[in-house]
Order: structure tokens, then sequence, then C-alpha cells
């Protein structure tokens, strides 16, 4: 080739080894995305750099050909390409979400699918106060959007602002327009400089204003390679100058992609602070120079990234970064395993494999084709019925699951959807299982909260006030029995302006009259149902083995005085607390959590009987066993002797002695409220009287040996078992049927209710002494466990 030749080489439209750098980082965005690894966040920069590159380019290549840079054809090219994938992604999630998806899930993905479809997904989620990835928990189906929203709203107005360039400065173009974009990169990369104040990583990070400078470097990277190349002429050819050493370019390229990869490494969180303070317009600039060096393919780095099987996942990287996240979160779904391991082996393949379908039998038909008024029309209709359907999807979400005797609805943090689906999916029958949590919910109602892993967090749009929500979910789900997890109050918290942990002071006053709140709304004195609380795991990446007790010990110390709400001891059935750390597998040997918080559905199977056996056993239902087993609802009987006796000493009569024609002994019910309550009434000295009996134990646990017992009682309502000692000092083995340990069982009786005919006297309630022992009642007890078997405590 002569040097005139040299000078004047047709322009180059296509560069293989971008394409395979465009493999290689969304092969890394996948790979991050399963989990595998925490680091290896700026696959989503490298993008904005190569988008930015890319389309400055072909913008500078249209105004060399025709001299001018047509925006309606530029935005014509870019819908063809962009919006037939999208909208056919959608409505594939769209039916993924309902068929497998929680109502919260459904109802957050409709707000989604909406916002990604107008490409308004970052702002969105901004305005929703999320977060950009959850460290913790199935990501939802679309939380992938928003850089996709980001990058349009670029094309929006980057190719603008080069037009107006191109009007104002037709001499010097590339270096007037590399000046402004220059100029551009420095303000944007101000912003977060300027803007970051330790609480607003998110905001920042998925703000186009404050994220937008990779998309600028990657201009200015094309901007330099129509400089060093001449000038971008009218006749399409590039004028080249002397080339750079291939070397040289092997050498910078290994250099630059070293320093990304150990930047990257060394980089465990979007919320570092270094980031904002210029480490984003770094990457970006790396990035940029990096996309430089592979515009040859002489060269051995060049060479490397123009692989086929890099450059065939670079053709098809849009279709792939569309269709990945939403297929992982299907895998999770309904994967038995859905270990990060298994995202890899599986969800990685399958995404390849529906996106090259996407990519050549979808997207390049459809891109390829020219639009007439018929294949405008077809796209238009599609994309109103995926509006329409995203619109109307929360209303075909289903709020329950099961068809059982026994209502439950589960409340608080995203813990509390495994305890629904352990119910729903494994006894079904037993159980109509209302999910009403909420994830990074609880009742603290902070201003913030942070992790050792996630740094600050603003708390999730709909959580406060969480008192309504609740009661809403109270009122529709009208359940038997609420299970509560409270696990996310467990981690710091920001309350009136301070940052308080479960062991301080503060925190433990706040939380206290917190969970009064809860008790009174979930649990009131003269309520219809039960309330399960659930204590916190000492083994989690979500807080500290010693903030998580601290967590515990409150809910313990809190339910012990509580009438209507038990203690459902979870870290004592996962963890071995003594030690300090969980169970990470089923006795089966299956992974029993899936970020080591949630379960996966081995570990929901695996706590469902235990889950089953305390909710039946709040509800007054016998335990169901196995999943497949009968749930037999205990008929209602009277109350033995000993009972009854100690009620007429409470109420000031005397066993035997008729009160208005009914004997005491038979403890007759007034009306059907003995069974819509469970409470007893009877009428007495011209009194309608209403009594409870609470039984008071070392360990919820006792209760099994105490089951004979609470039968005769009747329905559930005349015993609350209640946790005493925290030690644990009492376990039940249920294979043997034998109480391991010291048995102390107490029992009190207390008048909460008198009604005359001067109407209803609640300031006449007698109780009998906290720890009087009912000789009468301990003795029929240590004969039920002497039958049974049971090894027969010694009386306290």
């Amino acid at each position: 080739m002569t040097a005139a030749d040299q000078r004047q080489a047709p322009a180059r439209t296509y560069y293989g080894a971008i394409d395979g750098l465009r493999g290689v980082t969304i092969l890394s965005i996948l790979v991050y995305h399963t989990g595998l690894y925490e680091n290896g966040l700026f696959g989503v920069d490298m993008f904005f750099v190569l988008s930015g590159f890319l389309i400055t380019l072909m913008l500078l290549r249209e105004f060399g050909r025709n001299g001018r840079i047509s925006l309606r054809r530029f935005y014509v090219r870019r819908a063809k390409r962009l919006l037939v994938p999208l909208v056919v992604t959608l409505a594939g999630t769209a039916l993924m979400v309902l068929a497998w998806g929680r109502y919260e899930e459904v109802e957050r993905a409709g707000q989604q699918g909406l916002a990604s479809l107008f490409y308004v997904a970052n702002w969105e989620q901004i305005y929703q106060g999320e977060a950009y990835w959850s460290s913790f928990g199935v990501p939802g189906p679309l939380a992938h959007m928003w850089s996709l929203a980001v990058t349009e709203q670029f094309y929006l107005v980057w190719p603008p602002l080069l037009l107006a360039v191109t009007l104002l400065a037709r001499r010097r173009l590339v270096l007037w327009l590399g000046v402004a974009t220059t100029v551009l990169f420095l303000v944007a990369s101000l912003v977060p400089i300027m803007s970051y104040d330790g609480t607003n990583a998110d905001r920042l990070y998925l703000g186009t204003d404050s994220h937008g400078m990779g998309f600028l470097a990657g201009g200015l990277a094309a901007l330099i390679l129509a400089l060093v190349h001449g000038h971008v002429n009218r006749a399409g050819a590039e004028r080249q100058h002397r080339q750079v050493p291939g070397w040289v370019l092997n050498v910078s390229a290994v250099v630059l992609v070293a320093s990304i990869v150990v930047l990257s490494i060394r980089t465990s969180s979007y919320h570092e602070p270094w980031l904002y303070q210029g480490g984003f317009s770094v990457i970006a600039l790396l990035g940029a120079a990096l996309t430089l060096t592979l515009v040859r393919d002489d060269t051995v780095i060049g060479r490397i990234f123009s692989a086929k099987p890099l450059v065939e996942i670079g053709k098809i990287s849009y279709a792939l970064f569309l269709v990945h996240v939403p297929i992982f979160w299907a895998v999770q779904k309904n994967a038995t395993d859905p270990s990060p391991t298994s995202l890899l082996l599986y969800g990685v393949p399958l995404s390849v494999a529906v996106a090259a379908f996407l990519h050549h039998i979808v997207s390049e038909p459809a891109r390829i084709r020219r639009w007439n008024l018929t294949g405008r029309s077809v796209v238009s209709v599609l994309m109103a019925g995926v509006v329409a359907g995203w619109v109307a999807l929360p209303s075909m979400a289903q709020t329950t699951a099961g068809d059982g005797d026994v209502a439950v609805l589960t409340l608080g943090d995203s813990l509390s959807h495994d305890f629904s689906d352990a119910l729903a999916t494994y006894y079904p029958d037993h159980f109509t299982v209302t999910d009403g949590g909420l994830g990074g919910c609880g009742v603290a109602s902070p201003e913030l909260t942070r992790t050792p892993r996630s740094g600050e967090l603003d708390v999730p749009n709909g959580c406060l006030p969480w008192e309504e929500r609740w009661r809403d979910w109270i009122q529709t789900a009208e359940p038997d029995v609420i299970v509560i997890n409270l696990a996310w109050d467990g981690v710091e918290q920001l309350v009136d302006g301070s940052w308080l942990g479960a062991c301080d002071d503060a925190y433990r006053d706040h939380y206290r009259e917190r969970l009064q709140v809860m008790s009174d709304l979930a649990a009131p004195p003269l309520g219809e149902r039960s309330v399960l609380v659930t204590n916190s795991r000492v083994d989690t990446p979500v807080n500290s083995a010693a903030e998580a007790r601290c967590h515990s010990v409150l809910i313990e110390e809190f339910v012990e005085g509580q009438d209507r709400i038990d203690l459902l001891d979870l870290n004592g059935f996962v963890c071995d607390d003594d030690a300090g750390t969980c169970h990470e597998t089923t006795p089966d040997g299956a992974l029993m959590y899936s970020d080591k918080v949630h379960f996966t559905e081995s570990g929901k199977q695996h706590i469902s009987t235990w889950l089953a056996t305390a909710v039946s056993a709040a509800a007054g239902v016998d335990p169901p066993g196995e999943p497949g087993g009968a749930l037999v609802r205990r008929a209602p009987t009277r109350p033995p002797a000993a009972t009854v006796a100690a009620i007429a000493d409470v109420i000031g009569v005397r066993e035997g002695e008729v009160c208005d024609d009914t004997p005491i002994s038979e403890f007759d019910t007034v009306d059907a409220a003995f069974e819509a309550d469970r409470t007893g009434y009877f009428v007495c000295g011209g009194a309608r009287w209403r009594v409870q009996i609470h039984t008071y134990a070392d360990d919820a646990l006792a209760h099994h040996a105490a089951k004979s017992l609470i039968e005769q009682l009747g329905d559930a309502g005349w015993v609350n078992v209640e946790t005493g000692d925290a030690a644990r000092r009492v376990r039940y083995d249920a294979d043997s049927g034998r109480v391991i340990g010291m048995l102390r069982t107490n029992f009190n009786v207390t008048v909460v209710e008198r009604t005359t005919d001067a109407g209803l006297d609640v300031a006449d309630v007698k109780t009998t002494p906290a720890i009087k022992r009912l000789d009468g009642v301990w003795a029929e007890l240590e004969a039920t466990q002497t039958k049974a078997g049971a090894r027969a405590p010694e009386p306290p």
C-alpha cells in the first residue's frame, strides 16, 4: 500500500475487537450478578464507555458522509434496534412474575415494567428509595433496567449536542467537539464530587446527571480516534497519520486491563467513597483508553479480543443484558439449590441461549426490515399491550396461597416471605397463607439503616408507616395466627439523627416502645388471634453475632410479658447458639441458604414441619406432622376440676356452688363467643365473667409436655404458653416423648372482664399471685407425663 493509499484508506465501520470487549464485559456482568463474587463492579461502566464511543463514532461518520447529522434517522435506528427486544423481554418477564412472584414482587414489577418501557427506570428506582443491587435476597427481575434507562437518556441528549456543534463549528470540527466533550466530562465528574455526602451513594450511582461520565469518556475516545486519523471527510475516508507501534498498544492494553481488574477486585461495593470522589471518572478514562487500543486487528491484544466466541457474545450483548436478570430470577425461584454456582452453571448458559434466539430470530429481522405503516402499527400494538399488561398485573396477583382451615398472615421483613412459602408449599391443605412481608422493613421505624456489607440504605418505599400497612393486611387476611419476623430491626438504625445498635441502651428504650405498638396492633388483649415472633439468627452477614443476640434478648424479654404473643425460636432451631454458628446445610446435606440469609427451597422444606407445628399450636389444632399429614382441630372440652376450683376462688365462689341456677363446675358458656374468640364466659352472681388462664413455662417447647392438660382446658384460648426463662433449660424430645431437663410450670388465672347490669367493669380485676402453683393442676400434669412415659418433673 502506497503512502497516499495509507493516508486515504477506506474508513472502517466495524471493529471486531470492540465487539469482543463487549463480550467480555457482558460476561463479567453475568458472573457478578450470580453472586459468585462481590467484586467486579465496573462492567456497567465499561458498557457506558462503549456506548459513548460507538454512538459518537457513528454520528461523526454520518456527518463525514452526508455533511449533516439526521436526528430522525438516528432515533429510528435506535428504536428498531432497542424497542422490539425490550418489548418481548418485558412481556416474557410479566408472565414469569405472574406465575412465580409473590404479591409484593408482582406489584413492584408492575411499577418497574412501565418505567423500563419508557426508559425512566433509574429515576423511578431513585423515587422508590431502592438500592442499585440488594446485597441480600433475590433481586427483582427488572433490577437491572436502570442502566438501560441511563443509556437511552444519553441517546436523547448527546446527538442534538453534537448536531449543534457541527452547525456552529464547521472548521476544525473534531477539535471543537473534543473541547466541548472534555468540558462536559469535567462537569460530569464534578457532580458526584460536589454532591456526595456519605449517605447518597444510591442516588448518585443511579442518576444520569451523576453517572454519565462514562459516555463522555467514550465520546472522547471516538473523537481522539477521528483526530488521530486526521478528519472524517465528505468522501467517507479517513486520512491516517503514522500508526502507533503494535507493541505499544499491547503493553498499554495489558496495563489498562490489569488496572481495571485490580481496582475492581479492591472495590467491594459501589458505596465506597472514593468512587464518588473521582473514582468513576478514572474508571471511565481507563475504559476509554482500553477501547482505543482495540481499533487495530494486527496486534496481539486485538487478536485476543477478536476471538470468535467473544465477538459472537458481544454481538448479542444487548439481548443478553436484557434477559439475564429475569432468567436468574426465575432460576432462583424454581431451583432447589439457587446458589451462585447453580446460577453460573444453569442461569448463564440459559441466558446466552435465550439471548441468541432473541437477537438472531426476533431483533435482527425487525431491525433490518423496513418499517412501513403495518410494521409500525404492529410494534405500537405490542407496546400498548405490554403497557396494559403491566398496568393490570398487580390486580391479577394472588395475595393468598393454600386452602387450609387455619388462616396465617406473615409480616415483617423479607424472611417472612420464606415462612409464607414454607407453609403454603408444604402444607397447602392445612393453612391459608397471606404474605404481608416487605424486605428491609420491620417495626423500628428508622430514618436509615446500614449493614456491614451494604452501607447506608434508605427505608424501602411503602414501609413507613408500617402500622397502616399491617392494619390493612390484618383486616384483609383475618388471620388466626400472625407470624412476624423482625431480623432487619437488628441492623444499625438511624433514629432521631443518631446511629443505634441493638446493644445500645437508647436502642433498647426505643425498640421496646415500637414492640409495644406492634403488640397493640397485632395482638390486642381482647383479640381473637395468636402471634408468633421470631428471634434473630446469630450467624448472618446482615449483623454481628453480638448485635443479633442483643436483638433476640429484647424480643424474648418483651414476649415474656405478653398474653397472646409467643416466641418462635428460629435461632434455636437452625443454629448452635453456644458455638455462635448456624447450620449451612439441612440434615439431608442440601444447601440451607441461598445468600446466607434467606432459605433455599430445601431450607424451606426443612423448617416447614417445625413452623407448621408452632403455628398449629398457636391456632389450637394438632400439628400436621410431616408434609402431607392430617391436621385435626381440637374439640372444646370442659376444664379440669382443679382449674375450675381456682377460677371459683378468684371470683369469690366455692366449687360446687350454684350460681344463677348453673353449677360452677359445669362452667357453661353463655353464647357462641366461646367459639369466636376462644375465651370462656359464664354467669354467676348477676354478672357475666370472662376468664383467661395462662401457663408460664421456662421454655415455649414445654407446652408439648403439657399437651394433655391443654386439651383438657379446651380451645386454645384457654391456655397461653409463654417463655419464662431465656436460659432454655427445658427441651422436649418429640421422638421419645420425654422432657429433658427441669420442667417448671406455673399457672395464673386472670379475670379480664366483668359485665353487670351497669355495663362493662374492668376496674374490678383479680389475678392469682404471679408465682402461685395450683397443686391440683400440677398433679394432673405430672400424672399425664408419667403415663406418657416421660420423666416426671420435680415440682418447683
